[in-house]
């Protein structure tokens, strides 16, 4: 069984009104009883896939114990260890090896981790807020990067911050680099009460840029773009991000370094709307492949609604450009 191994250094900024920093530990982690996989589920991953929930993976999680596990990202099932903080504070592992190691355990997950997860054990509330600060920046930005964050109360901390309870964060619009938010406390009363706590971060967003020229009506190919990073002050919203199943077409010409934003493109269905495609229906235990006609547009993964012959409706998984699984 391959062992993985990675040294990291992890660092984050987070303040109180005396401008405490939290410097985590440099440790050893190793991913371990990883599931060996075999060419049957290989081939058949997509669909194992489509039949299996899906949760978010985040940039930071507090934890009790040094065994991160798989049961840390909530998942269910067999509880294979990830990393072992082994006795240290903190740890943090690549996202790509993450990701690597729950799709060798066939896991679905959104991922909005950036480049890297910490994980911080017997957080203080410091740490509780700024994990779910990260949280909710990762959710409106997904794949930031966060460089540096710095969080501390706008004004002096009460003499007996140490009872307080941290219950929840509160946030209002749309995030930017620096601004405040509001968090709720429960006191030894059980009475509640809110703090305001200002925050600054530096990040960076993931984007694609054009590599050549591209003409109107042309089809993005494999080699038409490369993905980069931007300063989180000059990301636009509209910016793709990431490329699903489907083709995009430019509506106008585009030049070679020009960031690619969504109004630039028209998007061409893997399958589409009065298209006749086959489905594999379950029919008291046998599989059937029938004839249906897509009612909406869809891609690779999407849930789309298909009537068959006899104008029953059913909804159905998007496997291939012409085939779909009925749910």
């Amino acid at each position: 069984m391959k062992k993985v191994l990675l040294e990291c250094r992890l660092q984050f900024h987070c303040g109180n009104s005396s401008g405490v920093e939290h410097n985590l530990a440099k440790v050893r982690v190793a991913s371990s009883n990883l599931v060996s996989r075999s060419i049957f589920l290989t081939l058949f991953f997509p669909l194992i896939l489509l039949a299996l929930p899906t949760t978010s993976i985040y940039p930071m999680y507090c934890v009790n114990q040094d065994s991160i596990t798989l049961h840390t990202f909530g998942f269910d099932g067999v509880d294979n260890e990830i990393l072992n903080l082994n006795g240290k504070r903190a740890a943090k592992i690549s996202t790509k090896e993450l990701l690597n190691i729950l799709t060798s355990n066939f896991k679905t997950f959104n991922d909005k981790t950036g480049t890297s997860v910490a994980f911080v054990k017997n957080c203080t509330t410091f740490d509780l807020i700024q994990a779910e600060f990260l949280k909710r920046l990762s959710n409106e930005y997904s794949g930031i990067m966060v460089e540096k964050i710095t969080i501390e109360p706008q004004v002096s901390l009460p003499k007996n911050f140490d009872t307080y309870s941290y219950k929840k964060l509160i946030t209002t619009g749309n995030l930017s680099s620096n601004g405040v938010f509001r968090v709720m406390f429960e006191l030894p009363d059980l009475s509640t009460k809110n703090l305001y706590f200002k925050y600054s971060f530096k990040a960076k967003m993931p984007i694609l840029k054009a590599l050549n020229n591209l003409n109107q009506g042309q089809i993005l190919g494999a080699f038409d773009y490369q993905k980069t990073w931007i300063e989180f002050e000059k990301f636009d919203k509209n910016s793709i991000q990431k490329l699903n199943a489907s083709k995009l077409m430019a509506k106008s010409k585009i030049a070679s370094g020009q960031t690619l934003l969504t109004q630039n493109f028209t998007e061409i269905s893997l399958i589409k709307k009065g298209d006749k495609i086959q489905a594999n229906i379950n029919e008291d235990g046998v599989s059937v492949i029938i004839d249906v006609y897509a009612l909406q547009n869809g891609n690779l993964g999407d849930v789309i609604m298909v009537r068959s012959k006899d104008r029953k409706s059913y909804k159905a998984n998007i496997i291939s450009n012409n085939k779909v699984i009925i749910r």
